[in-house]
């Protein structure tokens, strides 16, 4: 079993829903990918793609 938590989380409206929108489809992807690995030996996160110039890129896709 695997507990994760997050702190110092901003409390205002905005930022809440922000951070739980990106956070859950983050941390659902990265715990996904680390039971692929553990259990499969396999990795899911994207490694041909080199999106070092996209400024967004860490918004946008969650599995580089």
């Amino acid at each position: 079993m695997l507990t994760l938590k997050q702190y110092d989380i901003p409390t205002d409206e905005k930022t809440k829903l922000e951070v739980h929108l990106g956070c859950s489809n983050g941390w659902t992807f990265w715990l996904t990918n680390l039971k692929a690995m553990l259990e499969h030996g396999i990795v899911l996160n994207e490694t041909e793609i080199d999106l070092c110039d996209n400024k967004l890129a860490g918004w946008e896709f969650v599995n580089i």
